[in-house]
């Protein structure tokens, strides 16, 4: 597969390193403790930005630091271990930035995000939007017009060459999104326009935690302005306005989604730790700018008592509302789907009113004690129940979701106890959804399973075709028939627990823990030869069960129905009940050869077989991934039958619309006919290097090599030392070969085009770079030449209005 999407991230991030030299057994304590350092580092990297701009006490240093280390955003999201190392850099960015405004320095802002590209893609776009709206803002904050231009030059100047620079990765990436089905389907920006705060998620409004005293601080600046009809100076007016561009997506859908470049999953707000930072640089401006008296001033002792019982009941009604929120949390994991917010809403409204109060009628020295008493409380609370370790003794309740973190461990008792030779071509498949979506990485053997940012959209909507189970990030080699499975090159299968399995079509071949595998008892080879036929594999209006078919006959010689479809005139309803909306339908099946039965549909049912009874669960009606049962969105895997065997079906269905059920039967005698014939019609010997593939084949009359191996454009094929083209076939997805006469020699080599071209690109950049930096040197600095810091400026803030004016302004718009 091309991991090019994934590759930078993960490999060649150097503060991911100890995946370099980890031995897997160890990979998740190996995370917690990364994680811990990557939580000091984020917490040197707020302290040191606070330390160089502002002069706060101790305790409201260690305060904001904390607010920031531990933010809505990093409590709820730190799974993802590799988004914080942008939280880390993000205030040395915001710092250098700062740099460039005041001492014309830009190496370091060029270093930092050249680094934030080329080791993050994903969030560095969202970093480089934070960095256009921030700077334009801060440009305004320069009274000198000519200033102003130059550090706008020297923005725009040194972003373009960190883009330049980091094109060797960005480019591919970038590239491999647009071509993948993460991106597949159209954003429309008009369809965002008027989505507001009621459609937000309440995962979302989480991130609004450690934001309650910004936002108080933002009212009473604004209101304090207008009641005294003074102007905030230009420095506040900067703060808020950065402040209120991240607040924003919390309140508007519309401009979140965009934020996210049009779609995100599970993770609503990924670019939230930018809002928490804003408010913590806010409230740390303008600490020093209220007077050590209170707002309000309290003259009666009766008065001054009575607005401190209330704001100790706030703090107490703040923690108790704070504990029972966050500890459902610690009972349920961080799965936001299944965790109740109830609760979430009132506390932060709470919060902010225990922060009005205290900063109105307190002095100075009281609302600092009573700001970080009640922020490290609500910190400390929250970041237990999120992040600390949970309870180990319910590894055995599938509902419960720290099972992720078994499923990882499963894989890794597999890979060592299982001891399956790979040949790094054969796949292995789950017959049900039954392991972490990366067990393939973990066991090192290639597989169906894969995440959609590497795929393309042609691989996606074939293997749909085929019947493979999917969900909104990652396609999954459980589903499929035995023929897909074979076509593919799946070996071996992995099941969990006491599922059923067809003994006439697979056999045994090991144990571990909760977990079979076992082998096919018929396969396919790897290289196949066939004919013209497979050219033509293309479907469209297809049903599962019709391309299947289509594919029979392409690789066999066209008398073999290895696929036969139920006409459903055949299936009998026998009960209806259409106030609850269940229909019950019959076929009775008498088989003429060993056979299996597979059930295509779009809906979760219930099946009987000989009185031997079935659920299957439908992935978009229930999240089966966590439950470890039989049940997906593609086709099933229901009976196996001996030959002239009998069987009374009876499915149970909450819908009567039954030319949607796709019941399928594959005859087991013709597959063994098929592996039969390909024994001696493939690839003799073939050697897989990490970008390359060998082979040798003789042919007589077969031309067509057909390769179960996504298609690419980076892929090159040459035979006898001759060019040969590259065909996809089935539905472009994979790729076939056409093959002269004879004795052939067959090399394959793989190379993403775009890398190519970001090498290019890259040493452009470099060369930028250094010419840039040698000049600077010499006492020659571009973004001094009025002419061009006229039009740079000019098109910057071009570039500015016009993004503000897509991403907030018509998304607001009804």
């Amino acid at each position: 597969m091309d991991m090019t999407s994934t590759f930078p991230t993960f490999i060649l991030n150097p503060l991911d390193f100890f995946f370099w030299i980890l031995k897997p057994d160890y990979a998740l304590n190996f995370m917690a403790w990364f994680l811990m350092l990557k939580l000091i580092a984020i917490s040197f990297s707020v302290s040191y930005y606070l330390k160089k701009n502002y002069d706060l006490s101790l305790i409201i240093h260690i305060t904001l630091s904390m607010m920031y280390t531990f933010s809505g955003y990093i409590i709820q999201f730190y799974t993802n271990i590799w988004w914080l190392d942008t939280v880390a850099l993000f205030p040395l960015i915001v710092l250098s930035i700062k740099y460039i405004n005041q001492k014309g320095k830009t190496i370091p802002f060029f270093l930092l995000l050249s680094f934030e590209l080329l080791t993050c893609q994903y969030m560095s776009i969202m970093v480089l939007l934070f960095v256009l709206f921030y700077s334009f803002g801060l440009s305004f904050t320069e009274s000198d017009k000519v200033k102003r231009r130059v550090f706008v030059t020297r923005i725009g100047i040194t972003t373009v060459t960190s883009l330049l620079v980091s094109s060797v990765l960005l480019i591919p990436v970038v590239l491999k999104w647009s071509d993948s089905s993460r991106t597949s389907g159209s954003i429309d920006i008009l369809d965002l326009c008027g989505l507001s705060i009621s459609t937000f998620q309440h995962q979302k409004v989480f991130m609004l935690f450690n934001t309650e005293i910004a936002v108080v601080i933002s009212v009473l600046l604004i209101l304090g302005s207008i009641l005294k009809k003074e102007k905030i100076p230009r420095a506040i007016v900067f703060k808020l306005y950065i402040f209120v561009i991240m607040l924003m997506p919390v309140l508007n859908e519309g401009i979140n989604l965009l934020w996210h470049m049009g779609s995100y999953v599970h993770f609503p707000f990924r670019c939230a730790f930018m809002l928490t930072f804003t408010g913590i640089d806010l409230i740390a401006y303008v600490r020093n700018e209220y007077g050590d008296d209170p707002i309000i001033r309290i003259q009666s002792n009766v008065k001054r008592f009575v607005v401190g019982k209330i704001v100790a009941m706030i703090v107490i009604a703040s923690m108790v509302i704070g504990v029972n929120l966050y500890s459902t949390f610690f009972e349920n994991g961080i799965l936001g789907r299944t965790v109740s917010y109830y609760g979430l809403p009132e506390l932060l409204i709470i919060n902010v009113i225990l922060y009005a109060l205290v900063i109105c009628f307190y002095n100075k020295k009281i609302r600092e004690r009573v700001f970080c008493i009640v922020t490290m409380m609500h910190l400390t609370v929250a970041s237990v129940c999120f992040i600390a370790p949970t309870d180990y003794s319910r590894q055995d309740d599938f509902s419960y979701y720290v099972m992720r973190d078994k499923f990882i461990k499963d894989s890794i008792e597999i890979r060592n106890s299982g001891k399956i030779e790979n040949d790094y071509v054969s796949r292995i498949k789950t017959l049900y959804p039954c392991l972490s979506r990366n067990y393939p990485i973990i066991l090192g053997i290639p597989s169906v399973n894969q995440w959609l940012n590497e795929n393309s959209v042609s691989f996606l909507d074939e293997l749909k075709m085929l019947g493979y189970d999917y969900n909104y990030t990652s396609n999954f080699d459980s589903g499929g028939t035995y023929f897909s499975d074979a076509i593919l090159n799946n070996k071996k299968i992995i099941v969990y627990g006491d599922v059923y399995v067809p003994e006439n079509a697979y056999k045994k071949f090991t144990a571990s823990g909760d977990y079979t595998i076992y082998d096919m008892n018929y396969t396919l080879p790897f290289g196949m030869l066939t004919d013209e036929k497979i050219c033509d594999t293309d479907c469209d209006d297809m049903t599962v069960a019709e391309h299947q078919i289509q594919l029979a006959r392409a690789f066999s010689d066209g008398d073999s129905q290895i696929i036969k479809v139920v006409d459903p005139s055949d299936i009998e309803l026998i009960s209806s009940d259409e106030e609850n909306k269940e229909y019950v339908y019959r076929y009775k099946l008498q088989t003429g050869a060993r056979s299996l039965l597979y059930i295509g549909t779009n809906s979760s049912y219930n099946i009987s077989v000989n009185d031997h009874e079935m659920f299957f669960p439908y992935f978009d009606e229930t999240d089966n991934l966590r439950s470890q049962r039989p049940g997906k969105n593609g086709v099933n895997l229901v009976y196996g039958f001996d030959k002239d065997d009998e069987a009374n079906i009876e499915i149970k269905l909450g819908s009567n619309k039954i030319e949607r059920l796709q019941m399928i039967l594959l005859d087991l005698d013709a597959m063994e006919k098929l592996s039969e014939k390909y024994e001696n019609l493939s690839v003799e010997t073939y050697e897989v290097g990490d970008n390359s593939l060998r082979m040798t084949v003789d042919v007589k009359e077969n031309h067509y090599l057909f390769l179960p191996l996504e298609y690419l454009e980076g892929w090159h094929a040459n035979v006898n030392g001759n060019d040969a083209e590259i065909i996809p076939v089935m539905n472009g997805a994979f790729m076939a070969i056409q093959l002269p006469d004879g004795h052939c020699e067959i090399n394959m080599k793989y190379m993403p085009p775009a890398i190519i071209k970001g090498e290019a690109i890259t040493l452009i950049g470099l060369a930028v770079a250094l010419l840039l930096f040698v000049m600077k040197k010499r006492g020659k600095d571009v973004a001094e030449i009025p002419w061009l810091a006229n039009v740079v400026s000019v098109v910057f803030n071009l570039v500015a209005v016009a993004v503000f004016v897509i991403m907030y302004i018509l998304p607001v718009c009804n």
